[in-house]
């Protein structure tokens, strides 16, 4: 899956303004570099006051828990969720996009979008277009903009909502970063504030494209991206940009004074952990799994009901030590399928037919698995082989239907 990279890296191609610069072609484009040559975000923290009543200059975030700098006047502020986020990306139904939501947060959560007014069209041609000097295997043209992009990075992600560390997550989130662009940089360390932060530069190289539809050129973007330790949550940033040359240059430098300036704004609400706190926080975070597991249960039961039925597949039921070993995979499953409120008439004839199995008749478990199995041999391949994978094979096939 590419959707953090394509999310993230797509809306950094920031070039010219509309109408002003359309058909400069970029040679010998040299590294985009920012101001200071660093970003440095949190070196103090926010009150409650300070986030309640925001100065002139600065903007509380949609959850209530940091503030940050507001943007010159030509910058659009927005406030969008994270489904919502990716469906304008992909100019897609918001409902179809919240999947995407579910695996990187399993929530929905608000993020914040401060947008420079500056926007370019990027034209990809398969069978010359390079990236990082590959041929470019896509098709689809690119809207770019220069943002900078804030979200809570959740504590807990599905489908555990496993207390895992900062590091931990903020790499799960990059997963797709590494997989389509060139690490330059890692750092860690703590902020001037004393918060945890860990951070990262990925760079890509675009060759013979057409910029607003000029001549063949090439652009080298940059995106870093910081995960900050807070009090309420933790925070992703990403802010993209690019290099230019000519009157380009002038334009991107000036874009990234403001990019520097309103990460290095930003300012975490600082609490006291105190008992109320931490009971509070603690119930958001079983709210928090009991919501992904209405939502996706289901889906992760048969999931793994599949998966085992796949060896199962191995193992012959009618041998005693076959039927045994078939007996001890399934059982657990009665406790996953309550845990997730997995309810099914087939299920309930499968959990007696193992009980009565247990007591020494296992005719009807034998005639629960020989048809299940015959049901999983009827899934066409594609189910297996094609991008859904067992997810698919799993929402595709009610191998249930026939022992009813």
């Amino acid at each position: 899956m590419t959707i953090i990279f394509v999310i993230f890296l797509l809306v950094a191609l920031y070039m010219v303004r509309r109408g002003v610069i359309t058909t400069e072609r970029l040679t010998a484009v040299p590294a985009p570099r920012l101001p200071s040559g660093e970003i440095s975000p949190a070196s103090s923290d926010a009150s409650i006051q300070e986030v309640d009543k925001p100065r002139s200059d600065d903007l509380a975030s949609p959850s209530g828990d940091y503030v940050i700098h507001k943007p010159p006047n030509s910058w659009t502020v927005r406030k969008i969720t994270l489904a919502g986020l990716f469906a304008e990306t992909y100019r897609v139904d918001e409902h179809d996009a919240r999947s995407f939501a579910d695996a990187l947060s399993g929530t929905n959560p608000e993020v914040l979008i401060l947008e420079s007014p500056l926007s370019v069209q990027i034209s990809v041609d398969p069978a010359k277009s390079l990236m990082d000097d590959s041929p470019a295997l896509t098709a689809i043209p690119l809207t770019a903009k220069v943002r900078l992009v804030v979200h809570p990075l959740p504590r807990v992600l599905p489908p555990r909502f496993t207390a895992w560390p900062l590091e931990q997550r903020f790499l799960l989130y990059l997963r797709d970063f590494l997989a389509a662009t060139t690490l330059l940089a890692v750092n860690s360390g703590t902020t001037g504030g004393g918060r945890t932060f860990h951070s990262a530069v990925f760079r890509q190289h675009l060759a013979n494209v057409k910029i607003e539809g000029s001549t063949s050129s090439q652009v080298e973007i940059r995106a870093v991206a910081t995960a900050i330790e807070g009090d309420v949550s933790d925070y992703l940033l990403i802010m993209s940009y690019f290099s230019g040359t000519g009157d380009i240059g002038k334009l991107v430098a000036d874009e990234l004074t403001t990019l520097e300036s309103l990460a290095n704004s930003f300012r975490p609400l600082v609490i006291v952990r105190d008992k109320t706190t931490s009971d509070k926080l603690a119930a958001e975070r079983q709210q928090a799994f009991a919501s992904w597991r209405e939502r996706h249960g289901e889906e992760l039961f048969y999931t793994e009901f599949v998966l085992t039925f796949m060896r199962i597949k191995g193992i012959d039921v009618r041998d005693e030590d076959g039927l045994q070993e078939a007996l001890t995979l399934l059982s657990p499953f009665e406790s996953l399928a309550g845990s997730l409120n997995v309810v099914d008439d087939d299920l309930t004839k499968l959990w007696q037919a193992m009980r009565e199995a247990r007591g020494g008749d296992p005719e009807a478990f034998h005639e629960c698995v020989m048809e299940a199995l015959e049901d999983l041999e009827a899934i066409d391949e594609s189910s297996v082989e094609g991008d859904d994978g067992v997810e698919g094979l799993a929402r595709e096939a009610d191998i249930w239907d026939s022992t009813t």
